[in-house]
C-alpha cells in the first residue's frame, strides 16, 4: 500500500484507489482550546509525537515539528498522550481508532488524507504483457 507520487510512478502503475489515509493530530480533550495544530505556536512550542520509522514520524521532522523521540508502538505513543508527557500525537487515524476502545476523552484534528492503492511494477506489467502475446 502507498499513496501514489512522481517517485514511485517512475517504477510502476498505481492502483485504483484501495482506501484513503488519513493523518490526523490527537490531543487531549481538555486540551483542544489551547492548542492548533496549525499555528506557528503548535509547530515550534507543542511537543509532539508519532511512530517510529512511519512517515508521519518522518513528516514531523521534515516540517520542523518540536518532534520528541518517536514511540515504539501505538500503545506507547497514547500512552505518553495521555501521561502529559506530549501535548500532541501525530499518527494515521485507522491506527489510533484500531487502537482505542473510547476516543471520547480525545479531539481528533485532521491534517491530510490521501489515497492509497497498489503500485504493480512496470517489470511486472512487461512481463506478463510479453506472457499473454506469446
Amino acid at each position: 500500500m502507498a499513496s501514489k507520487n512522481s517517485e514511485r510512478d517512475k517504477y510502476g502503475v498505481f492502483s485504483e484507489s484501495l482506501m484513503v489515509n488519513r493523518w490526523v493530530w490527537v490531543v487531549l480533550d481538555d486540551n483542544k482550546d489551547n492548542l492548533d495544530p496549525k499555528s506557528e505556536k503548535f509547530k515550534s512550542e507543542a511537543r509532539v509525537m508519532s511512530l517510529l520509522n512511519t512517515n508521519t514520524s518522518y513528516w514531523l521532522i521534515k516540517n520542523k515539528f518540536n518532534a520528541v523521540s518517536p514511540a515504539p508502538d501505538i500503545r506507547s505513543l497514547v500512552k505518553a498522550l495521555d501521561n502529559k508527557e506530549v501535548d500532541a500525537i501525530f499518527v494515521a487515524e485507522v491506527v489510533f481508532i484500531h487502537r482505542s476502545e473510547s476516543t471520547k476523552q480525545y479531539q481528533v484534528i485532521l491534517e491530510k488524507e490521501k489515497e492509497f492503492g497498489m503500485y504493480v511494477s512496470n517489470d511486472f506489467i512487461e512481463k506478463t504483457r510479453c506472457l499473454c502475446l506469446s
